[in-house]
């Protein structure tokens, strides 16, 4: 039977459709993704509206893709509209820094027409369907949605009966996916030319079909394998809820019963990346936490030159993801206590950004908290000062533009390393920042703060005056009900 039209789009084997980026030439600014063609909307401009999600849209634009615009303009040049579109476009092409008014008054002189707002804002809104539909017919043969069209488009032949051309589509297809992603691709669409070889005259069929019908049963195989260790890590992510260390016989059969497949799923070759980094990092933590270090040292390592194996497709198509992919890595190693290990991917994650001039406030914030948080662990709560002044520095002047979450993170971080140096004053202010920041739901950050505040405030009572531990005991159970009320 053969499949409907679009089913690729949220295959359980593939990452979810706006997760896939790409550009033809690498452009990293901020912690932004890379505009994404494969599908309609840019995802830094999902949350603009009017002007300003026009002008996004237009600035995230490469050389290849203005190109594209600028053709599809051509081609419709006998429509009137499509003129004065073209010629909005060049206007805020060429003046990147202008506002709306202007733009509009620059159009309006241009056209020579005494056009009404309201013409205006529908003109806009033309523009950027317009942008965003020419996207679409883009082709860049490694870019996963690229792969995924074609899939589609064989799949709306094959439903009207043209078994031999949907067939020529999917070799071209398969051709792709081997050169130029995981080679999970090349399974499904190797899968899915198998399902209706049949179908296709026997002078079309390609001369190694019965390689092709050899290979079924590995592609299937690896299909399964991909069900468990999406399943396995699954299973680690529930266990890891319960418990960070054995307790029990019990908990020890738990994690002899996890193990039993995963560490066989390792030794296929073509096991996808993502589904290896994943089973990679489960190992590693299950082996930790049943006190076998040497083990989970081992996958560990095996982990990093996965990461580093990939850099340059993952820089190219997915590099947020890529970056934040090391990031875990660092704090999956500083919570195993691997420090030398820590510091060695934080100098890799540095590499990485100083490579491809990525210097944005929030990077530079990862850095220096990590940074902050191995020295505390290694030495002892003894660090750097300079590293500590600097990471507040940095909170101090872009914390309005950090995410919420993160920028708690980055705080708690830093009262640390101040409560470790001694710097009260700075502390303080710290803590008063977090109370300012925090959502009332996020009621564990504010008791982490309040405990490292408490901390300040009794070694202060110790080096100044006795006086200030009533001060001390006061605070502290009054922010205690505080927080006993927030959780009942």
């Amino acid at each position: 039977m053969p499949l409907q039209t679009g089913q690729y789009k949220n295959s359980p084997f593939l990452p979810a459709r706006n997760d896939r980026k790409d550009d033809n030439k690498l452009k990293i600014n901020c912690n932004l993704a890379v505009p994404d063609q494969g599908f309609l909307l840019k995802p830094h401009s999902m949350y603009l509206t009017g002007f300003e999600s026009l002008l996004a849209i237009i600035n995230s634009l490469t050389h290849t893709e203005c190109d594209q615009v600028a053709r599809r303009f051509e081609l419709k040049s006998n429509h009137k509209t499509e003129n004065r579109l073209y010629l909005l476009f060049s206007f805020i092409q060429k003046n990147v820094d202008a506002d709306d008014e202007r733009i509009f008054n620059l159009w309006r002189r241009k056209i020579k027409n005494d056009i009404t707002v309201n013409a205006y804002e529908k003109a806009k809104s033309q523009l950027k369907q317009f942008i965003l539909e020419t996207l679409r017919f883009i082709n860049v043969p490694g870019h996963d949605a690229y792969l995924l069209e074609r899939l589609d488009f064989a799949n709306i032949l094959i439903a009207r009966g043209l078994f031999t051309e949907a067939f020529k589509i999917l070799q071209l297809t398969e051709k792709d996916a081997l050169e130029f992603t995981d080679p999970l691709y090349a399974c499904i669409i190797n899968y899915k030319m198998i399902q209706f070889l049949p179908h296709v005259p026997e002078k079309d069929r390609p001369a190694n079909v019965h390689e092709l019908m050899h290979e079924t049963g590995n592609i299937v195989g690896q299909l399964k394998i991909y069900h468990e260790i999406f399943s396995f890590n699954l299973d680690v992510a529930m266990f890891a809820r319960q418990t960070s260390f054995i307790q029990n016989k019990k908990q020890q059969q738990q994690i002899n019963n996890l193990l039993q497949h995963p560490v066989a799923a390792l030794k296929i070759n073509t096991l996808p990346y993502v589904a290896k980094c994943t089973l990679l990092k489960s190992l590693s933590w299950l082996y930790r936490i049943a006190g076998d270090a040497g083990t989970a040292h081992r996958y560990q390592k095996e982990l990093v030159h996965v990461f580093s194996e990939k850099e340059k497709y993952n820089m190219q198509y997915r590099p947020a993801q890529y970056l934040a992919e090391w990031a875990d890595l660092i704090n999956i190693s500083i919570k195993n206590n691997f420090i030398a290990d820590a510091n060695d991917v934080l100098k890799k994650y540095q590499d990485i950004c100083k490579q491809y001039h990525i210097t944005d406030a929030h990077t530079q914030l990862i850095i220096y908290n990590y940074n902050i948080t191995i020295q505390l662990q290694a030495n002892n709560n003894v660090i750097d000062k300079t590293i500590v002044d600097v990471q507040w520095k940095i909170i101090n002047t872009a914390h309005q533009q950090i995410q919420t979450g993160h920028l708690l993170t980055f705080i708690l971080t830093v009262m640390k390393g101040f409560l470790a140096i001694k710097e009260y004053k700075k502390l303080h202010d710290a803590y008063i920042l977090i109370l300012k920041s925090a959502p009332a739901e996020r009621f564990d950050v504010v008791f982490a703060a309040e405990l490292i505040y408490t901390l300040a405030l009794y070694e202060q009572s110790h080096m100044n005056n006795s006086l200030q531990i009533v001060e001390l005991n006061n605070h502290f159970v009054k922010q205690a009900e505080s927080l006993y009320r927030r959780m009942h």
